[in-house]
Parts: C-alpha cells; structure tokens; sequence
C-alpha cells in the first residue's frame, strides 16, 4: 500500500498482524455435505462462492451433521464475523449476518481480532474490503490464485484511534443505508 505522508495525530503505522490474525478454514470431506437441510444435517458450510459482495448469501449452501458443530467448534462462524475469500476470489471481504452459526471451509479465512474493545472489528472489515486490490496483488498461482492469511496480516496500514474507527463505521454505514 501506498504509505499516506501526512498522517494524523493518533494514528499509527503499523501492520495488519499488529491487531488480528485471520483463521484459516478447514478442509471438509465432501462426501459428509448434504444439499439439502434436515434435523440430522442443518449446519450450514460457507464455501468462498458464498461471499458475495458484502454479506455471506448462505442461499446455496450445503450442509453438515449437526454434530460437527461441536466436533469442529474451533471453525465455527457467528453473528458479525467477517470472512475473506484466500482463493480464486482472493481478498474479497463478507459480513457475516445470520442468527445461526456455521461452519469454515477451506480456503476461507475469519478474521479475529486480538481485543474487540481496543479495535472495531466492522472497521476492520471495511479495511479490508478497501485493500482488496493490494490482496490481489500478492497473490500467486497458476490456475488459480490463492494468498496465504500471512500475506495479508503483513501488510501495513495506518490505524486511528478506537474512537476515530468507531466514527469511520458509522459514517461508511450511514453511506450505505443512503445508498440502499
């Protein structure tokens, strides 16, 4: 990223594994998916194809035994979390939304940040989706691109203040509710 030269008063420069770390999704077996939703099977799995623009659309999912939310807990997916796409749509940023929890498939990446009440995690999210580019950028591949949550927790950025986020938020909130 391009380094800003008049920085405000506040805000440091610093590197995104300063304040998160993304949690790499884990490689289930397709043939546990089930395509349809029943009382044994209603654990959605996100796969990247489902981060579309800023929301997860969970419309196409496929499901896993309900089961394997407790046996693959430390993958779980709830309410605010923001999720990365670290393949083929690399950088692409989603929120979150739905009052069930999931599951993270591979190739997917949760952003967790180290103290929610030092950072605003929504701004982290938008963060991101702002340096989408630069992502894509340090991508490598063939076929397909992919990047490594490394990569992109290497990446510098300048951070305000948690007050300052908090008002970046709502302004790019406000943004968007004028829009829609």
């Amino acid at each position: 990223m391009n380094d800003v030269v008049n920085v405000p008063n506040g805000w440091e420069k610093c590197q995104i594994s300063d304040v998160l770390f993304i949690q790499n999704g884990y490689a289930f077996k397709s043939n546990d998916f089930y395509k349809s939703s029943s009382s044994q099977n209603n654990i959605h799995l996100i796969k990247q194809s489902q981060l579309k623009g800023d929301k997860v659309d969970v419309s196409e999912s496929v499901f896993l035994p309900n089961e394997y939310l407790t046996k693959y807990n430390d993958y779980k997916i709830t309410k605010g979390d923001i999720l990365i796409g670290m393949s083929g749509s690399i950088g692409k940023v989603s929120f979150y939304d739905y009052d069930f929890d999931s599951l993270l498939n591979q190739r997917v990446g949760k952003i967790q940040l180290f103290s929610k009440s030092t950072f605003n995690q929504r701004f982290f999210g938008y963060l991101l989706l702002n340096i989408e580019q630069e992502i894509q950028k340090i991508a490598r591949g063939m076929g397909v691109q992919n990047v490594s949550s490394k990569d992109i927790e290497n990446l510098d950025f300048n951070l305000p203040p948690l007050n300052e986020q908090n008002r970046i938020v709502e302004k790019i909130e406000t943004l968007f509710s004028e829009i829609d």
